[in-house]
């Protein structure tokens, strides 16, 4: 195991604890934050893409259950990222366009970073 990959299993387990604690303490934005957060560790290998979207949806359901719409343009990001690593561009277009809606209409910007995504989603001659 390489020590990319070394990390990756540290910071997993990080957040699957951090995952239990905010279960037990009922706290569903800190279990949505770790559960994007192990999506964004899964998405970086192509054997686990799988588990990336199966956090996403866990993810998504807590979005919808606690209606943590303040957290709605990071989930897009994330959502994105899983897209255009799929290859899948017109979806990571789509996700990104709609993050950046969120973001408009959002309060908390500090949350929400998916401006940088664009320059990693949308293709150069959009800007045009």
């Amino acid at each position: 195991m390489n020590q990319v990959n070394a990390r990756n299993t540290v910071a997993l387990d990080i957040a699957q604890q951090v995952m239990q604690k905010s279960r037990a303490y009922q706290l569903p934005a800190w279990s949505f934050k770790a559960l994007l957060l192990s999506a964004s560790l899964y998405e970086q290998s192509a054997d686990l893409m799988d588990s990336c979207i199966l956090m996403l949806n866990q993810a998504y359901n807590l979005y919808q259950l606690h209606r943590l719409d303040y957290l709605s343009s990071v989930y897009c990001v994330r959502k994105s990222s899983y897209y255009r690593w799929k290859d899948q561009a017109d979806s990571a277009i789509v996700y990104v366009s709609k993050g950046l809606e969120y973001e408009k209409n959002t309060k908390q910007k500090r949350e929400n970073r998916c401006s940088p995504a664009v320059g990693h989603t949308l293709p150069a001659k959009r800007f045009r």
